[in-house]
């Protein structure tokens, strides 16, 4: 049964969708038999679980209306929470997009190897979304946390990028613009793959390292004038013009914000691995 101890009290949980019998089903299974028996926050995991699985269902409505029924059987009336997964991030989830959930799934780590305590990443982003906080404060921290070598992960970062950006497009309601912002992110991502073989190559590594620290500390206050000049020396010192998105980003109708064309630049300058794929344009999260 859906039952958890609290103290000396027996409280049992039953999660209602608006949905099919065997939805309700499974996800209450899922409650009795994983998320009951080993999470502290039974509905904070509980929405996780669901949004992973949203996949598969065929409308937002069932994430916009969840309700939680929470009784013991010393006390009445029976508690109620009602939770809303707002349209905007539900959509998130669906069809493809989903896909850049599932390559951050089970991404943690520790910031010390004598901590018990790991960071993980993949919850963060959830807690994020569902409070409403911008997901650049924990791409900031991992990239800054792979550069002082507290992990070595730099597979999937882009997509954080991806993710805040699509979000703060459905939010206006222009989902037109979608594929078009993705594709200069995707751009840039390239570009700063292509700024890190070139630094390789010329036996400079320690200048990405140094460059990216300003980079990122220059995002974390939100400075984009400090970080536009620390790019345009590091073009200028490779005898390089800088990428046609850099002049974009400074008309009216760009579709990038400061911090996004930053963040996808120093995801493709900090990945470990050069891909040729990349160079040619082919997007290795397809």
């Amino acid at each position: 049964s859906n039952l958890r101890v609290v103290g000396d009290y027996r409280k049992y949980l039953f999660v209602n969708l608006d949905t099919t019998v065997d939805d309700l089903f499974k996800i209450n299974s899922t409650v009795a038999n994983f998320i009951l028996p080993n999470k502290e926050n039974p509905y904070k995991a509980i929405i996780h679980n669901m949004l992973l699985d949203f996949q598969q269902r065929k409308s937002r409505w069932t994430l916009g209306n969840i309700l939680f029924v929470e009784f013991d059987t010393e006390s009445e009336p029976y508690k109620i929470q009602h939770f809303h997964v707002p349209a905007y991030i539900a959509r998130l989830f669906e069809g493809e997009n989903y896909k850049d959930f599932k390559q951050l799934d089970g991404f943690y780590y520790k910031e010390r190897k004598d901590e018990t305590e790991s960071i993980n990443v993949f919850s963060k982003i959830i807690d994020h979304l569902l409070n409403g906080i911008s997901l650049y404060g924990i791409l900031n921290k991992t990239l800054r946390d792979l550069l002082l070598g507290k992990h070595n992960r730099s597979h999937g970062l882009f997509n954080i990028v991806k993710i805040q950006k699509g979000l703060d497009i459905y939010k206006t309601g222009r989902d037109d613009m979608k594929e078009k912002a993705t594709k200069k992110l995707w751009s840039l991502y390239c570009e700063g793959q292509s700024i890190a073989k070139e630094l390789r190559d010329r036996d400079a590594e320690n200048k990405i390292d140094s460059n990216a620290y300003k980079m990122l500390s220059s995002l974390r206050v939100r400075d984009s004038k400090s970080f536009y000049d620390t790019m345009l020396r590091l073009y200028m010192n490779l005898d390089k013009k800088p990428p046609a998105t850099f002049l974009e980003i400074f008309t009216p109708d760009s579709v990038l914000d400061a911090e996004a064309f930053g963040y996808a630049f120093l995801t493709g300058l900090l990945g470990r691995e050069y891909s040729e794929h990349a160079e040619k344009g082919g997007n290795k999260n397809e």
